[in-house]
């Protein structure tokens, strides 16, 4: 179990696991599993925003606008 609360633990950015450390090995593996699902959700999500908003920009402008901001 020690492996998995290091590997949430570095999820969770080295924060105090407190409660969650009394977790068993089964529910420690969903969580790193749950957080990772919604950390690939917000990455395509904040990808979906990005090319909406540069939709709101003039087309001869948007690759040097994409240039500046990724």
């Amino acid at each position: 179990m020690a492996a998995d609360l290091s590997e949430l633990k570095t999820r969770l950015g080295d924060a105090e696991l407190g409660a969650l450390a009394e977790l068993d090995e089964a529910d420690v593996a969903r969580l790193c599993q749950l957080f990772d699902a919604a950390r690939e959700h917000q990455a395509t999500t904040l990808q979906q925003a990005s090319e909406q908003a540069l939709k709101h920009i003039p087309a001869l402008l948007r690759p040097a606008v994409r240039k500046l901001l990724f």
